[in-house]
């Protein structure tokens, strides 16, 4: 049987370089996600990427500090993400994120 319900899907985009007060902006971002009670969050890390800039980020290139493109990816509640986001914007983060409307399906075993 399947069950589903509507969240909302939050992509944050940051790199491996990028600090929130001196730490990983991904590591805070993942931080925060647990002490705000999302249900969950993942983090990729992307083999190449640019931005707004248009700096080329790839595995390719050698770097002496790696700055892959990563993607912090959370699904949940409209009302936990927007917490989430209250609690972000008080860390003062300048950065890249999307919000889209997803139906969550979750299987639940045969009937």
């Amino acid at each position: 049987m399947w069950d589903a319900e509507s969240r909302l899907r939050l992509r944050i985009y940051c790199t491996e370089r990028d600090r929130i007060h001196g730490r990983p902006t991904a590591r805070v971002l993942m931080e925060l996600a647990r002490s705000t009670g999302l249900a969950g969050a993942t983090l990729y890390r992307a083999l190449e990427g640019f931005g707004r800039s248009g700096v080329q980020r790839s595995w390719r290139y050698f770097e002496t500090e790696s700055a892959l493109p990563l993607i912090v990816e959370f699904v949940d509640e409209e009302s936990v993400i927007r917490r989430y986001l209250n609690a972000l914007d008080h860390l003062s983060f300048q950065g890249f994120l999307t919000i889209e409307r997803v139906e969550q399906i979750t299987w639940r075993g045969p009937r």
